[in-house]
């Protein structure tokens, strides 16, 4: 791994397919851990398994991280991002809408106010945006996300 070209480390680490992965990565080796900030591409995905995790109300798990705040955390700190998606899995959208608490927005991602958190510090070097909502969150709700995008975003 050490003999790998950086460009080319940085290259595969862009390609994960979910952020979650480019995180353990760091894990594994100094190499990993310092190219990891380097990445051009992120996907953020809710799995199902995370998002039951973040809405368990069990007093003796420590807290959870929320997708939001990950997200946030993660995308400020990768200086080079040309490329960002942030998703919901697709298993999560079949949910019915008497199984999930409808009336959060932990989900609702093209909120405006989520929206204003992080894109003004990463828009000008974006090339391509995707957001992809939790239906049931966002469905009933009016989004600004284009208008948002359009502004701060001026290589799209």
């Amino acid at each position: 791994m050490e003999d790998l070209p950086p460009s080319l480390v940085t290259d595969i680490l862009s390609r994960l397919n979910d952020s979650a992965d480019l995180v353990r990565c760091r894990l594994v080796s100094k190499t990993l851990n310092e190219m990891s900030y380097e990445v051009r591409s992120l996907n953020h995905l809710c799995t199902l398994s995370s998002y039951l995790k973040s809405r368990s109300r069990d007093a003796t798990s420590p807290q959870v991280m929320t997708f939001k705040i990950a997200f946030k955390d993660l995308v400020r700190r990768l200086s080079k991002l040309e490329s960002v998606s942030i998703a919901v899995e697709k298993s999560l959208g079949r949910r019915s809408y008497d199984e999930v608490e409808d009336d959060d927005d932990d989900l609702y991602l093209t909120e405006p106010s989520f929206i204003n958190d992080w894109l003004p510090e990463i828009g000008g070097r974006l090339k391509s945006i995707s957001i992809t909502d939790f239906w049931s969150q966002s469905s009933w709700r009016r989004s600004e996300a284009l208008t948002l995008i359009s502004l701060f975003c001026e290589f799209l």
